[in-house]
């Protein structure tokens, strides 16, 4: 009788073990592969003050254009002020390029950073552009990455 008991119990514990294998295999299988989005930041390098300038974002996925982000949003701020920074959305115009139009009003470096989210990824390129005369020191002078639009926003609030 004990050592039907034990026989059991053994046949169990194997049962038991193939089964958690097998699950294994399956949920590795069915997690869905990370996929990368791709975001390439245009604008020109300079500009003239109250010119309008064109900005664009062309968001891939794994090569192929994405036709609805979840969000693109332009950040844009002058040198040196970056808690007046102002967020636009762009407007989605096709083959996955997504524009805005600014007029820069006064002389200076500004930096703009596209937010594009798609399927829960957040990729966020940065560029500047010059505005007509500039002080050369502003031009040496790199302004920080921020991680996130959020940690700008909350900064100083923790």
């Amino acid at each position: 009788m004990l050592k039907r008991f034990g026989l059991i119990i053994a046949a169990l514990i194997v049962l038991v073990a193939a089964g958690c294998s097998g699950d294994k295999e399956n949920s590795q299988q069915s997690l869905p592969i990370p996929r990368m989005i791709d975001v390439e930041l245009s604008l020109p390098e300079t500009a003239e003050p109250g010119e309008n300038v064109r900005i664009a974002a062309w968001v891939t996925l794994e090569g192929e254009n994405v036709e609805n982000a979840d969000e693109v949003v332009f950040e844009i701020w002058k040198h040196g002020q970056r808690e007046h920074a102002e967020k636009t959305h762009g407007t989605h115009v096709g083959d996955g390029v997504y524009v805005m139009e600014r007029t820069f009003d006064e002389d200076g470096v500004y930096y703009v950073i596209s937010h594009v989210t798609v399927e829960e990824m957040h990729n966020m390129p940065r560029k500047r552009i010059i505005v007509g005369e500039v002080d050369p020191q502003e031009l040496e002078e790199e302004e920080p990455h921020h991680d996130t639009m959020e940690e700008h926003e909350h900064h100083g609030h923790h």
